[in-house]
């Protein structure tokens, strides 16, 4: 597994095991303890949450500028293609027009 992914993973680890703990909020085993339990997993979560934006990002940034790249490639081959076939056809046209008589 790449390191992104296994930061993608691990943080949907950490937030299954927050949910998991939070919903024991408000029942019989409910304590000082299992609340500082959860501050610390989202704290943990976090600190995860960020460390993926700080790794995943910059190469988020470079493909969105690659496809960008590649699509204005494509948009100028078709303007151009665009554009020589219609000098082509401007062309044409011109040779099978008759020249004008006096």
């Amino acid at each position: 597994m790449s390191r992104y992914v296994q930061g993608v993973h691990e943080l949907n680890r950490t937030t299954a095991v927050y949910v998991s703990v939070a919903r024991d909020l408000g029942s019989m085993i409910d304590s000082l303890v299992l609340r500082r339990q959860l501050t610390c997993i989202r704290k943990r979560a976090l600190l995860i949450a960020h460390q993926n934006k700080r790794n995943i990002l910059p190469h988020l940034r470079r493909l969105v500028s690659l496809l960008i790249l590649i699509s204005t490639i494509g948009i100028r081959r078709r303007i151009t293609a665009d554009i020589s076939r219609e000098s082509r056809s401007l062309i044409l046209s011109r040779q099978k027009t008759p020249p004008l008589q006096l």
